[in-house]
């Protein structure tokens, strides 16, 4: 669990707001319910049981007992010795929320088309290639994360700008190659962070994202912004620290609605910084 904490204090405290850790069992399912520890108890006791969390348990040779637990809302799993999560996964039809930490999942089975009241979407520590197109079943989710997955690369699936109710994306320390094009079709995002990714260019096709107010691209190999950033007026955070610009153009500017700009660790002449500054004295330019 060490590394997951740091992985999400690494995102800065900038954002702290819309990445302040929150408790699951607290926020989902019915009030004051009791949490069960134990899968083997919850399994006993399946009618009455909606919040589990199952940590560094064996759950290789009994996860299909999973099935008896339709009324579960809250479900997490860390460190179970789990490649792959069974088909009997789907019957969960009343899960809102979903963690899965230190299991090396290499893909998610296809019944999870039958969460259809899932809110909440949390991988870490994963060997995903990517996410199956059965996702898009996921009509009311809202938040998906994605930290720290070990594959080689990792796709994420057209399917995600088929969720309407998808406002936060989060993608840490993971092999994207590239910007994922499947991001610039999810058009009622609200919050992106794509931190540690690999990333060398931003899509021309940001400018999509009309409702995005939030974006994170920190950590990876960005050298130039492209015209279209410039036309996201609606942004109110943007974060381009640990990148390899060399340059801040004036154009930031245009974005009129911006109040935080961190340009930190880029190789950028200081007197671009200033004339920023002068140019946008309502936002926060930090470098």
């Amino acid at each position: 669990m060490k590394k997951i904490i740091l992985a999400l204090f690494l995102i800065p405290a900038l954002y702290a707001q819309a990445q302040v850790a929150e408790n699951p069992f607290e926020q989902y399912g019915p009030f004051q319910t009791k949490t069960l520890e134990s899968f083997a108890e919850a399994t006993k006791s399946a009618d009455d049981v909606y919040k589990l969390k199952s940590e560094n348990e064996d759950l290789s040779k009994d996860i299909q007992k999973i099935e008896r637990l339709s009324h579960l809302q809250v479900l997490l799993l860390q460190n179970n010795k789990l490649n792959a999560l069974p088909k009997e996964i789907g019957a969960l039809s009343s899960l809102l929320y979903f963690q899965s930490a230190q299991n090396a999942l290499q893909q998610l089975p296809a019944e999870i088309n039958q969460w259809r009241n899932l809110l909440v979407l949390k991988l870490f520590q994963t060997s995903l290639d990517s996410l199956p197109s059965e996702i898009a079943a996921l009509q009311s989710m809202h938040t998906l994360e994605i930290q720290s997955n070990e594959a080689d690369t990792f796709r994420l699936s057209a399917a995600l700008s088929k969720l309407p109710q998808l406002k936060s994306l989060t993608v840490y320390n993971t092999n994207l190659m590239g910007f994922p094009r499947a991001v610039t079709n999810c058009l009622h995002l609200k919050e992106v962070y794509l931190v540690s990714c690999k990333i060398k260019k931003i899509s021309s096709m940001i400018s999509n994202l009309q409702a995005l107010q939030i974006l994170v691209l920190e950590g990876n190999s960005i050298e130039v912004l492209p015209p279209a950033l410039f036309e996201m007026t609606q942004l109110k955070s943007l974060s381009l620290k640990g990148n390899l610009l060399k340059s801040a153009p004036e154009a930031l500017a245009q974005l009129k609605n911006l109040e935080i700009l961190d340009l930190r660790g880029n190789d950028i002449p200081s007197a671009e910084i200033e004339i920023l500054r002068a140019l946008m004295p309502e936002c926060k330019v930090l470098f």
